[in-house]
């Protein structure tokens, strides 16, 4: 298996993650984010990461989750399990056959905070994987809002909005920035990650998931309370 995944900057302020680096042995969850609607799948099951980040998936509906809004969705597509949120999948009952494309990126937490150890007929969505790549791309500064005491952008763009020199390949997150953090705001470069992953040659051995999170202990909800149809 081979993904690429988007991977916001802001996960890393947050704490949520750690700065990953190439090779980097990992366990992460997945999320869809759909740019178009989600449909019926017609055709038969698939799963497509591209390298630029986004993917197509047309599988079947595993859970859905609507407490969580909008309503989280588990999908899975040719053996890959991942999650969507959409409130276009609110009243879908489970078993149906969904299609949907969009960017595929590294869970924000709402899955691996929230749901998985919450709920206990929550899949596994957890992949053991290997980064083999990490670009660092930076947003144009037609995205970028400044002001004197603040700069806001979105958390990432589609590629065809970046020019090529935008584009970093770096060998892990932590690499010299072309801005420091502590740099005034007029100069601060917000950017978000591209990283490659593949589960070929992985070592026996489990592998922990990949987060900063300390959770405490609680109750896991039953069926009944997952809200699922």
């Amino acid at each position: 298996m081979h993904l690429t995944a988007i991977f916001e900057e802001w996960l890393l302020g947050d704490g949520c993650y750690p700065a990953l680096h190439r090779d980097q042995l990992v366990n992460l969850a997945f999320q869809v984010r759909p740019t178009a609607p989600v449909a019926e799948l017609l055709g038969a099951e698939r799963f497509q990461s591209l390298p630029d980040g986004t993917c197509r998936v047309g599988g079947t509906l595993l859970q859905v989750y609507p407490t969580v809004q909008p309503p989280v969705a588990v999908l899975e597509a040719e053996g890959f399990r991942c999650y969507l949120q959409s409130p276009e999948v609110a009243g879908w009952p489970r078993g149906s056959r969904v299609a949907a494309e969009g960017t595929l990126a590294v869970d924000y937490y709402i899955w691996s905070e929230s749901l998985a150890d919450r709920y206990v007929d929550a899949p596994n969505l957890f992949y053991p994987l290997r980064v083999t790549r990490i670009r660092c791309v930076w947003i144009p500064e037609q995205f970028i809002t400044r002001t004197e005491r603040s700069v806001t952008s979105p958390a990432m763009v589609p590629l065809d909005e970046v020019a090529p020199e935008d584009i970093e390949e770096v060998e892990t997150m932590l690499e010299p920035r072309r801005v420091a953090r502590g740099a005034p705001l007029a100069e601060y470069a917000p950017a978000f990650f591209l990283v490659d992953l593949s589960d070929e040659g992985l070592p026996p051995g489990e592998i922990p998931h990949t987060h900063n999170f300390h959770r405490s202990a609680r109750p896991r909800a039953t069926d009944a309370t997952a809200g699922s149809p």
